[in-house]
């Protein structure tokens, strides 16, 4: 059995960073794109949440410019704010940053303050996921402050959950669960089932943190229980993947894989295509543990046709990086070498568009 370290992941387990990045990035767009939302948007995100993507962004294109035209900036602003959430969870955060920076800034000279709020959650999130934490944080906190100023708990919640992400990763674990305990209770007083999950699910993450591994299986599977109960498939999806990393950390990979499986087949449900590259980084990851060596390369194999296909520049140079380490075991040192040159290449490449985009 590998013994886990004082953070509650094993040392040598690279999958812990992705793993974070999904639960944040789902939880974040786990609520509404636009607040107390004109009707066209709530199509968009009614669409969205159906699984019909593709339809919410046809739609969302075709009605921008039309709101442009008739120059109604309420609608205009609502529909960039929808456009920079959709973007954030296709994690393209330059384009997510540009339409919900303009969102914002529409929110602000209209003084629409339910907008703003909702705006501001989408741009620092975009700045979150282009790695400007810190310019990401003022946003929750001002985010934070209009919430409490409009006695909006819904959304004073979600700043919690951006508050305790914080404090995760920068070590505070313990006021991480301050953050995720007081998220919980101000989703439990608005009856939001879907934010109660996350909220949780954070909990169950931070005491696995701790080392309380009893109370954070528990606390995982009772969110899949419930998840599964409200046909909430995105955070079981984030549950599984959790329950997986707790169950390998503690030395299991044969029961680890098949919580990863379940997460992976739920993001394809979702289509959620960025968001399967976890799972299966993860399934990867136990297949070479249990000595399955030809299939973890297939499963890394898949995620970088994913990243190929979808332009993932960022989760393609992490993608070549784990293969590079799978090439170095094997001790095909010329392969491994080319594919961290190549991870690099892409760092690199994302680097400057990132620069261009700013």
């Amino acid at each position: 059995m590998r013994p886990p370290t004082k953070s509650g992941r094993p040392d040598k387990f690279p999958a812990s960073g992705p793993l974070l990045l999904l639960t944040l990035f789902l939880c974040i767009l786990g609520s509404n794109p636009a607040y107390s939302s004109p009707p066209i948007v709530a199509h968009l995100d009614s669409l969205w949440s159906s699984g019909q993507r593709d339809a919410a962004i046809s739609l969302l294109e075709a009605e921008l410019p039309r709101a442009r035209a008739a120059n109604d900036s309420a609608l205009i602003s609502n529909l960039l704010v929808a456009k920079g959430a959709f973007n954030n969870f296709m994690g393209n955060g330059p384009a997510a940053e540009a339409a919900s920076r303009e969102g914002v800034a529409i929110a602000r000279a209209r003084r629409d303050s339910t907008l703003l709020i909702s705006g501001l959650r989408w741009l620092g999130f975009a700045l979150g996921i282009q790695g400007r934490r810190e310019e990401a944080l003022v946003l929750t906190h001002e985010m934070l402050a209009l919430a409490i100023a409009k006695n909006d708990l819904r959304h004073q919640a979600w700043a919690n959950i951006g508050l305790a992400w914080d404090k995760w990763r920068k070590g505070a674990v313990e006021a991480s669960l301050v953050h995720y305990q007081n998220a919980a209770e101000l989703f439990a007083s608005t009856d939001d089932v879907q934010g109660q999950l996350w909220a949780n699910n954070g909990i169950a993450m931070v005491n696995n943190s701790l080392g309380r591994y009893d109370q954070a299986a528990m606390g995982f599977r009772a969110t899949i229980e419930v998840a599964r109960t409200h046909g909430q498939s995105a955070p079981e999806a984030v549950a599984l993947n959790n329950l997986g990393t707790l169950e390998y950390s503690l030395g299991r990979s044969d029961v680890a894989i098949g919580h990863f499986r379940q997460a992976q087949a739920l993001q394809i449900q979702l289509q959620n295509r960025r968001q399967q590259l976890t799972p299966l980084f993860n399934i990867a990851l136990c297949q070479n543990e249990l000595g399955q060596k030809d299939n973890a390369r297939k499963s890394l194999d898949a995620a970088l046709a994913i990243c190929d296909q979808d332009g993932y520049l960022d989760m393609r140079s992490r993608t070549l990086i784990k293969i590079a380490n799978m090439e170095l075991q094997h001790k095909h040192l010329n392969r491994a070498a080319e594919m961290i040159a190549e991870a690099m290449q892409d760092s690199a490449t994302t680097l400057v568009k990132d620069l261009v985009a700013a």
